[in-house]
């Protein structure tokens, strides 16, 4: 079953894609791929994290591990948590 993913940059003045996929790739190891519709994006100032998990636990991988390389960014976390 292949992973949907995606990365977006609303303004050109953003992080740039190659930091993003590591932003992804890193959220996407520590939580061990239980985010289906993983989606990493910047909206002026925020990195917004989407997609959908079935455990709280995995939401908050997913915030962690972006904190570790969004340094100056403030962190949305929009992943739905759902059976």
């Amino acid at each position: 079953m292949a992973m949907e993913t995606c990365l977006t940059v609303q303004h050109s003045d953003c992080e740039p894609t190659d930091q993003l996929e590591q932003i992804r790739q890193l959220v996407e190891n520590r939580t061990s791929g239980r985010i289906r519709g993983l989606c990493v994006s910047v909206e002026g100032p925020r990195l917004v994290i989407s997609g959908q998990t079935s455990t709280y636990y995995s939401k908050q991988l997913a915030t962690h591990a972006a904190l570790d390389l969004a340094l100056q960014l403030v962190i949305q976390n929009d992943v739905v948590v759902s059976a």
